[in-house]
């Protein structure tokens, strides 16, 4: 929201005069820092808003900002914030509607500043592939090495995209696969000790680097670049010493005839060069905690969101836009934080739309906007001079096949099955939205 003809000043009491949103400039920051620590924490509006501002007028603020906020590509590429080499990418389930799915693909450095995220309601190889391709093409990233879980869609769209780029797989989730054969909790002494070395192995990582660095800003000790690499390579050669113990556990299987154990190390030992790679790499990790952490926050928030925003009366695709929507909202605030450039959101909002959806938001009904508008229909109107894309309902569908399109996002179709209930099958009828002008 630039410093125009159109400037948007807003009261800490919510009121507006003479038609107009009032915004006293002195509290623009404050107001912004409010909202940000309200989509990035586990705070509620209530606890955020405090003495000195109001709440509906938070509520307000953000409700409006998920309807004119442009894409999250746009938003980046106007911020261009500087990521580390090292990227984590991951997929999670955010959402359910009327028995369709919807994911959030996520990708984010090491630092946990947010590269890219997009929502969609598959996630095979073709969306990772196109995922990937925007990172690549559109952002112009390219990591030195990317980190995954052990995903085979997540692996072969990295391979395909990036080819020539090292993959490190994730620990935590081979503890967990580990986990999952019985061999925590097993009667057979080898297998506890095949999942105690995989625990220890992970936990180098944590006690012997994360929490020495810890340790060392506690102090307020100057962490300067040749100490904080000592200290890597010495969890680096910690690292490797132990990960040596499983070959010999492999060695013994074999010896004494357990297949189980065998079989399980062989296929982990195959794949030794991704179990390893990040020690090539200083400073990267060889989990995928970090993006674990923001799934958690991200679903939480949504959960809050939607919640007070659909009843289930809403389409399909009013769903979609407005998932969309808060997903680019908690994704920016994220890499707003992140990058300490809060001040900058003024610089992607277009004010006068965001002028026309604050006066018309009505806090009683979060969906609704003043005067039967949708704030989808106020988006779409005021959308053609600016930068944001149009959502334009082309036409209605009903899913009666196994697989059929139900968006198109960003090129690309994006499949969706039919939903069985109480063994009969189930019709929906949905709005299709297709993205022009991006």
């Amino acid at each position: 929201m630039s410093r125009n003809k159109h400037e948007i000043r807003i009261c800490c009491n919510g009121k507006a005069a003479e038609g107009r949103i009032h915004i006293d400039e002195t509290n623009d920051e404050r107001i912004i820092e409010r909202i940000v620590e309200y989509l990035t924490t586990k705070k509620s509006l209530r606890k955020v808003a405090g003495k000195n501002s109001s709440k509906s007028t938070l509520s307000k603020t953000v409700r409006s900002f998920v309807a004119v906020l442009p894409p999250l590509i746009v938003a980046i590429q106007k911020l261009r914030p500087k990521w580390n080499p090292y990227m984590i990418i991951d997929i999670t389930q955010v959402s359910e509607f009327n028995g369709i799915r919807f994911y959030l693909i996520m990708a984010i450095d090491t630092n946990g500043v947010p590269i890219y995220a997009r929502i969609t309601t598959s996630h095979n190889w073709r969306d990772l592939v196109n995922f990937l391709a925007v990172i690549k093409n559109e952002l112009g990233y390219k990591p030195k090495l990317v980190i995954c879980d052990w995903a085979a869609e997540i692996l072969s769209a990295v391979r395909t995209v990036y080819p020539k780029v090292p993959i490190q797989r994730c620990w935590a989730h081979m503890l967990i696969e580990c986990k999952k054969k019985g061999f925590a909790h097993s009667s057979d002494e080898m297998e506890r000790n095949v999942y105690s070395t995989i625990g220890e192995i992970y936990s180098i990582f944590k006690k012997h680097y994360l929490e020495e660095i810890k340790k060392l800003k506690k102090k307020q000790t100057k962490i300067g670049h040749r100490h904080k690499l000592e200290i890597w390579k010495h969890m680096c050669d910690l690292f490797m010493r132990r990960y040596e113990v499983l070959k010999e556990l492999l060695k013994l299987a074999e010896v004494r005839g357990k297949r189980n154990i065998a079989k399980f190390l062989k296929n982990v030992i195959a794949t030794e060069s991704n179990l390893l790679a990040f020690t090539n790499f200083a400073f990267s990790r060889p989990d995928i905690q970090p993006i674990e952490i923001r799934f958690r926050y991200i679903k939480g928030k949504m959960k809050m969101l939607l919640s007070k925003s659909y009843g289930g009366r809403e389409k399909v695709g009013e769903k979609i836009n407005y998932l969309r929507g808060i997903t680019d909202l908690l994704v920016l605030a994220t890499l707003l934080k992140k990058t300490k450039r809060l001040t900058d959101l003024h610089e992607i909002i277009d004010d006068e739309l965001f002028q026309e959806v604050y006066k018309k938001i009505d806090i009683k009904l979060p969906t609704r906007i003043n005067e039967n508008n949708t704030t989808d229909e106020l988006h779409e109107t005021k959308i053609m001079t600016s930068t944001s894309p149009l959502f334009r309902e082309v036409s209605r569908r009903n899913i009666r096949s196994g697989q059929q399109d139900l968006i198109r996002d960003y090129g690309f179709n994006v499949p969706i099955s039919r939903v069985n209930r109480r063994r009969k099958k189930t019709k929906y009828l949905c709005c299709v939205y297709r993205l022009d002008n991006f």
